[in-house]
């Protein structure tokens, strides 16, 4: 009888010691105690999902700017700090990393045919209409351009984004979303760009870009390549080659006209690859073939490119680009593949992983907040619309969403109200900071000035009223 007592009694240790973390979550023994922090906290509850892990039950702790605790929401007391609980997805904020975004005002451009590169449809009246309106705008009251970024930021953010890249070096574009080039409000500015790398001037320029890199001052190069379907587009690989840019810092936007020989080099040499679809098809007819980048070893990241021709948002775009991956691509793609490509593979091809693309301690508080559509976040996310998105927070501040969320949290802020697919949201784009030009205009405001010059300013998206 003693001999099965101590059997029993072994057993039971064991298995206390084995369930150990159910048994200290069943008594609520705290991991994580948040009156340990100083400052002013903001604690959000959810679904936690980024690339790496999904917290069913999940918390995420912000102290100013940063993220300072991510678990789940049984191991953390709250005893002090604003607390939003949600039964939503928290997502990484989404990393845009091509666009041209003062352009975005502009809405779409149809013109009713293909081209087989870009400078075919550069080159047409239609296209030189639209812009000299806008050059115009431009001579005519030299704000505009920072007011037309502002509305870009605006654009990108009801769509989930963070950070967009290709925004002009203007000081009013820094208290908003990240601009990736151009006061990425994290770090030193250090990546160059160039949308025609071949033209005899930047030719000229890529000395000074190597010379950068060797010195540090300029960490990656974003070019336009490739970019048509003809043999000529894919020619352009190889007469950039002789630049000596090709090479691991250097990421490269389209490459719609390569094939598996110049993806082969690519991934040979480290580079990276920024897929816009919708603009492929819009322009061209067909898709830079992601797939055949990615079998190569490359690695990509989605981007909407811009309004006119792509889409509106990331949202958007990433719901476009699951369609080119069933339909040309026989589904290649797993939906966590596309959700890499707009947080932690966009973060990390252009230097930002150590701060941005994944929900860590240590990074920045950059969140999307959506309903939950889908039992699996990453579907989720390709059937949600924008109304679906709760909350948008950049650098630890919420920029856009729910009324009642922007007003406790952003409450010293003035916000404007939208309405997007019949339901109610905040954007806020006054911050009245003194040393950024304009930021004490509203959107509503800075929508009524451009439309002086240009009186067809774009919706935000589609179905989307600014009030």
């Amino acid at each position: 009888m003693q001999k099965y007592l101590f059997f029993i009694t072994l057993g039971v240790l064991l298995l206390l010691l084995i369930s150990e973390p159910l048994y200290l979550k069943h008594f609520h023994i705290p991991v994580f105690d948040v009156s340990v922090l100083d400052g002013e906290l903001v604690i959000f509850t959810g679904t936690v999902a980024d690339s790496f892990k999904i917290i069913d039950n999940g918390a995420v702790v912000v102290s100013g700017n940063d993220i300072v605790w991510v678990g789940e929401n049984s191991q953390l007391v709250k005893s002090k700090g604003v607390v939003v609980n949600t039964d939503e997805y928290i997502y990484p904020g989404f990393v845009e990393t091509h666009n041209h975004p003062d352009y975005n005002f502009l809405g779409e451009w149809r013109i009713g045919r293909t081209f087989s590169n870009r400078y075919e449809w550069s080159r047409t009246k239609e296209y030189k209409e639209l812009t000299a309106n806008r050059s115009r705008m431009f001579r005519e009251n030299r704000d505009t351009r920072i007011m037309v970024m502002r509305y870009a930021e605006a654009k990108a953010m009801i769509g989930g984004a963070n950070m967009i890249q290709g925004a002009p070096r203007l000081r009013g574009i820094a208290d908003l979303v990240r601009n990736m080039d151009s006061y990425n409000m994290i770090k030193e500015d250090t990546i160059r760009t160039s949308i025609f790398p071949l033209q005899p001037r930047e030719i000229t320029r890529a000395e000074t870009v190597i010379e950068a890199m060797a010195d540090r001052r300029a960490s990656h190069f974003v070019i336009h390549l490739g970019e048509g379907i003809d043999e000529g587009s894919k020619q352009e690989f190889y007469d950039f080659e002789k630049t000596g840019l090709l090479r691991k810092e250097t990421l490269i936007i389209h490459g719609t006209g390569f094939g598996k020989e110049e993806f082969d080099i690519m991934a040979e040499k480290e580079m990276n690859l920024i897929w816009s679809p919708k603009s492929n098809y819009i322009c061209y007819g067909t898709s830079t073939r992601a797939d055949i980048a990615h079998q190569s070893g490359v690695t990509i990241a989605l981007a909407p490119d811009w309004s006119l021709t792509g889409s509106d948002n990331m949202l958007e775009e990433i719901q476009f680009a699951e369609e080119v991956n069933k339909e040309l691509f026989g589904s290649y793609f797993s939906h966590k593949d596309l959700f890499d490509m707009i947080t932690i593979n966009a973060a990390n091809i252009t230097g930002f992983g150590d701060y941005l693309g994944s929900i860590d301690k240590g990074k920045k508080a950059d969140f999307v907040f959506t309903q939950k559509k889908h039992s699996n976040p990453y579907s989720s996310l390709l059937e949600n619309d924008l109304s679906d998105i709760m909350l948008v927070v950049i650098d630890g501040i919420a920029l856009y969403g729910q009324p009642e969320r922007i007003s406790i949290l952003s409450g010293n802020y003035v916000s404007d109200k939208l309405t997007v697919n019949g339901v109610e949201k905040s954007i806020i784009v006054k911050t009245d900071l003194d040393d950024v030009p304009l930021s004490d205009m509203t959107l509503r405001e800075i929508v009524d000035t451009i439309a002086q010059y240009y009186p067809e300013v774009a919706p935000l998206a589609t179905d989307v009223i600014l009030h």
